[in-house]
């Protein structure tokens, strides 16, 4: 039975402290300036790290080291909340924490064997923010980073969500179709299971025929009104549609005299809030109109392409 009613057991607060094991956001305000070695941990920033060492896991599963399901509740909730305060000034900084503390989370939920409402109450609050920063860190050079790390880590919360629902009369179905659509460029029986799923989503049917037909323009008028936790699911099927227009685009324009305007292009391509001009610039120099015969089209998207300088959208 979890006791700790606190984000980080007194225990543990105390070690780092001594360790020098403190991060930036849990010093306290008056050691947070300098270096790290001399921070001092706030007690009431302090969140629970995740412990690697499996071999060491039944030394932290005592009842005072375990935190309650409520105390759970708050920490995410905190982080979630610490995230949307610093994604803008130091996204990698917040990203790591928030993702390390969430995966500490988790242990906890499977040391005292969280299951049904409570499991799904803290995964739902949880599966937005990796779905939101795999779209973003894939988009821009984040150091903390780690594909693999955020697949697993994904899967993982998927996979505990579907064998919790699979019990639950209600069901969140944009985080249903967010599964589905992440597997869009992986699978082509996707539609199928959809169906299955989802008998009654049509909109995430269309964009499915849309990305499998290749009709881009079809794809991102969609696109444009979808739930955001949607659009960042899709984000690697954006990148390849925005490719295969480019392909298109050059073959049913070729034509010495064929230009097209820029922001005729960035709307078709789903850039609405502002032109294209970084992703146009692996296709060609022009700023203004675009000369079709003068495109130059890579094979292949290389991890360039997906850097296009600004956030999803």
């Amino acid at each position: 039975m979890a006791e700790c009613l606190e984000m980080c057991p007194k225990e543990e607060v105390i070690f780092r402290t001594k360790n020098q094991l403190v991060h930036l956001l849990e010093a306290t305000e008056s050691t947070s300036h300098g270096l790290r070695k001399y921070y001092i941990g706030d007690p009431k920033k302090m969140v629970k790290e995740y412990t690697r060492s499996a071999a060491d896991t039944h030394k932290y599963n005592k009842p005072e080291l375990l935190r309650t399901f409520p105390t759970l509740v708050r920490t995410v909730n905190y982080l979630l909340q610490l995230f949307e305060e610093f994604r803008d000034t130091n996204f990698s900084m917040i990203y790591s924490f928030v993702s390390d503390r969430l995966r500490s989370v988790r242990q906890d939920m499977t040391m005292q064997r969280i299951k049904g409402k409570q499991a799904i109450e803290l995964l739902e609050l949880m599966l937005p923010f990796y779905i939101e920063t795999d779209a973003i860190c894939k988009q821009e050079k984040c150091v903390a980073y780690d594909a693999k790390l955020q697949d697993l880590q994904l899967e993982e919360c998927f996979g505990r969500w579907f064998e919790e629902i699979d019990h639950s009369e209600k069901r969140n179905e944009t985080l249903i179709s967010s599964f589905f659509l992440r597997q869009i460029t992986k699978k082509s029986t996707l539609l199928q299971d959809i169906r299955i799923f989802l008998p009654n989503s049509k909109v995430v049917e269309e964009i499915i025929l849309a990305y499998y037909s290749k009709n881009f323009i079809r794809f991102f008028r969609i696109f444009r009104n979808l739930d955001v936790i949607l659009k960042y699911s899709l984000v690697d099927a954006v990148f390849e549609m925005r490719h295969i227009a480019m392909q298109i685009i050059s073959i049913g324009f070729k034509s010495p005299t064929a230009k097209l305007d820029v922001n005729l292009l960035s709307n078709w391509l789903g850039f609405y809030e502002k032109p294209c001009d970084d992703f146009l610039s692996f296709y060609t120099d022009s700023k203004n109109y675009i000369q079709i015969v003068n495109l130059k089209l890579p094979d292949l998207i290389t991890p360039e392409h997906r850097f296009i300088g600004s956030r999803f959208q």
